[in-house]
């Protein structure tokens, strides 16, 4: 095999189309083109760009050797590999946790939007002034109460408005965990059934 015949056969076992080695090369296509038909051959620092790229030792590369010693790999980060090895195997498993999750901050939110106001509501109505003298209100005691009446309205507005506040988001984000869990589910189990 000649130089460009083992160019183009590591290319194709990578999947590779002439653009994207260029790319990874920093070479111009018609450069790929021209060393794969031999019209020309590669400089040094692209011919151990190629070995590194392919996992090929520069002997196979440039001597007369029948075989690719070892076949070429995507060379990814172990670690990267690992973690996308362990998600295709297990990933819809993860979704699962999604959706867990999801349903609890739902539920926080949830209740937080009905028993704050509620509970808030209750403290007041256990804790209303009574007429201190006993018998019917005069001008001023009638003015006092409706004072404290528009005071303990306006802290249960607020109680409302604050528990809105926090229980909206926390339920938008718990149904924004809900759907990724049901895709993570989905596509994890496309995913494991095309790696098997």
């Amino acid at each position: 095999m000649t130089i460009g015949e083992k160019i183009q056969d590591l290319r194709r076992r990578s999947g590779m189309s002439q653009d994207t080695l260029a790319e990874k090369l920093e070479v111009s296509r018609q450069a790929v083109s021209k060393w794969e038909r031999d019209e020309a051959l590669p400089e040094m620092d692209n011919i151990v760009k190629l070995c590194q790229l392919f996992d090929v030792s520069i002997d196979y590369l440039l001597l007369d050797q029948p075989t690719v010693p070892n076949p070429p790999r995507n060379r990814k980060n172990p670690w990267g590999q690992r973690l996308e090895r362990m998600l295709r195997k297990h990933g819809y498993k993860a979704g699962y946790a999604l959706i867990a999750w999801g349903s609890v901050l739902c539920l926080i939110g949830l209740l937080a939007m009905l028993f704050l106001p509620a509970a808030a509501e209750g403290f007041l109505k256990g804790n209303q002034i009574q007429n201190p003298f006993g018998y019917g209100m005069g001008y001023m005691d009638y003015m006092y109460h409706q004072q404290v009446a528009q005071i303990q309205s306006t802290w249960l507005g607020g109680v409302r408005i604050i528990s809105m506040v926090f229980g909206v988001p926390v339920m938008v984000f718990g149904i924004t965990l809900i759907v990724s869990g049901i895709v993570a589910i989905r596509k994890g189990k496309k995913l494991s059934q095309n790696t098997q």
